[in-house]
């Protein structure tokens, strides 16, 4: 299929492949298509790596599946992916800001269990945080907090020392 013909089905709003009917949500493709495109593509990227060639057709592999432009290119976009994703977590549970110290330096912050169980959890899921928050509608039980406070929090019976610090002020007072 030409690519002219790929994008007047796509203009119409339908699969680019058969032209048919409208393809699934954010792809590009029906069902029955997008199932047949990716058996091709397996099966030629199964084809490339047996003869240890990168899908672009340099024969100069620096990784297991890529050559050192298409490594560039791929890293980028893996990169690019998991800014979205993080900033949409981040977003969903307050923003790039402390809960405890205020600290703003995206560097520095992290999304934390509140109730201290982070290892129990990730064992659990299986998966990256943020991507399992995402997937489970950023439930309640998760903060931002920078790394200073999630350390002191660990170290200090699940209590940041800047929390702990502000009830002796209180109580001082």
């Amino acid at each position: 299929m030409s690519r002219a013909s790929q994008a007047k089905y796509k203009k119409l709003g339908l699969c680019i492949f058969c032209g048919k009917i409208p393809p699934l949500e954010n792809v590009q493709a029906c069902r029955a298509c997008g199932i047949k495109n990716n058996e091709k593509q397996k099966k030629r990227r199964e084809k490339f790596l047996e003869l240890k060639i990168c899908l672009c057709g340099n024969n100069q592999l620096v990784t297991k599946n890529h050559c050192a432009n298409c490594r560039t290119k791929h890293n980028a976009g893996t990169k690019r992916r998991w800014a979205v994703v993080k900033n949409e977590v981040f977003e969903s549970y307050g923003g790039y800001k402390c809960v405890c110290c205020n600290e703003k330096e995206k560097t520095f912050l992290s999304i934390d269990h509140i109730n201290s169980d982070g290892a129990k959890h990730r064992k659990e899921i299986g998966s990256t945080l943020y991507h399992w928050l995402m997937k489970n509608k950023f439930p309640s039980g998760f903060q931002v907090l920078c790394m200073n406070c999630q350390w002191g929090k660990k170290n200090n019976n699940g209590i940041c020392p800047h929390q702990s610090e502000k009830n002796k002020n209180a109580k001082n007072k």
